[in-house]
């Protein structure tokens, strides 16, 4: 997927492949939190929350979680800062403090 997807969500293929959001987290940040892979999560910040699958992937530093951006269905955007760069006047879309918890079922 790439940006918001108006254009690349209009490929089926690749809405089959990925057609969804997923928290990606590390391993041993997982297993304390008692989550595997597939689960459904409530990740939140001071500005929202969205529910989202879980991956595991063994690529990222423990206490760090990734996402995009990619669907409307889970804007999330919502999660992060408002503030701007005072230089180059840039959003800073790029990271925030979470929570993340395990929710039961199949609730996303």
């Amino acid at each position: 997927h790439m940006r918001t997807g108006t254009m690349i969500e209009k490929v089926h293929d690749i809405n089959y492949i990925s057609g969804f959001e997923l928290l990606n987290m590390n391993p041993e940040d997982a297993f304390s939190l008692g989550i595997r892979d597939n689960d459904a999560v409530e990740v939140s910040s001071r500005r929202g929350s969205l529910k989202l699958k879980s991956k595991i992937m063994d690529n990222l530093p423990k206490g760090v979680v990734f996402t995009t951006f990619h669907f409307a269905d889970t804007p999330t955007n919502i999660l992060t800062n408002d503030k701007y760069d005072p230089l180059g006047k840039v959003p800073e879309l790029k990271f925030c403090a979470v929570k993340i918890n395990k929710i039961g079922g199949d609730d996303v």
